[in-house]
Order: structure tokens, then sequence, then C-alpha cells
């Protein structure tokens, strides 16, 4: 059988940390003339008990003016997604110690969650000195390639 995203289900999203950095008082038009520097780090875990994969998601926003960070106004977050797989044993298998995902699974669970996650962080910064933020559109084969060049290529945590 063949990957399909019907076959995946957000059973659980968790907010394991958020931080609103604001040493400054300062307001959103204040940070009108700052770029915004977006780092995020992805990780993918399974459950092979529950058919599960857990994805965790944390974010770093830090303004940026005239290249001086400033890490008193930025934010960090860390969002865990739990997400059901119909179809588990088919999509991920046992090779020794490591558990190997299918590649259009993992591409599938880090763009549920990646978009998931824009939303949650939107919701979250609104009225906020970071208000204008949105995360950007992006491909999640691209963050998956850069796992790969880590050593993690589709080998996950248990």
């Amino acid at each position: 059988m063949s990957f399909s995203p019907e076959k995946l289900r957000i059973v659980k999203i968790n907010i394991v940390k958020i931080r609103l950095n604001n040493t400054e008082s300062v307001t959103a038009s204040d940070l009108n003339d700052y770029e915004m520097d977006i780092e995020q780090l992805t990780e993918v875990g399974f459950s092979p008990d529950i058919k599960t994969a857990k994805v965790t998601i944390e974010y770093k926003v830090t303004p940026v003016k005239d290249g001086v960070r400033n890490d008193g106004l930025g934010a960090e977050f860390t969002i865990d997604f739990f997400i059901e797989i119909d179809n588990y044993t088919e999509l991920v298998v046992k090779k020794g110690d490591e558990l190997i995902a299918d590649s259009h699974l993992l591409v599938n669970l880090v763009a549920v969650s990646f978009s998931t996650g824009r939303g949650i962080l939107y919701s979250k910064l609104h009225s906020t000195h970071l208000e204008k933020i949105i995360l950007p559109i992006i491909d999640p084969i691209n963050l998956i390639k850069l796992d790969e060049t880590n050593e993690e290529s589709n080998e996950t945590k248990n």
C-alpha cells in the first residue's frame, strides 16, 4: 500500500514552550525597520506500539536591525504534534535499532505540523509586538533534505 495523507490524523497538539521577550516595551510599529530572523528545528519520532508519530517543531524569532540581533525582543516556541498513522506498519519499518520511514510520510508529517504551527504562532503573536510575523510557506522536502545533510536521512528517533 502506498502513502495517502488521508491516513494521517492529528490526535494531540501540545504547546511545550511559549516565551515572548519584550525587554524594551516596544510595540509592533517600533519594529517596522527590523528584519525578522526565524530559526526552526524539526524532529520526528515514532511510537510503534501506538502507531503514532511525534513531530516537535521549535521556532525562534529574533528581530535584527543593521545586522545586530535583539534577543530581548524575540520569541521562542516549542510545539509537539502527535499524529496517528492508519497504515503505520507499511510506512515505518524497523531495521536493526533504527526506524526507517517512507519519505512521503516524513514530508507530509512535517508539512502538516509546520502549517498548523504557523496558525498557532499567528494566534499567539496577535496583539503583541511581534504580531506582524507570519511564518513563511516552505517546501517541507527542504527540511527533510536539511536533515539528511546532518546524517539524519529517513532514520528517526524511537
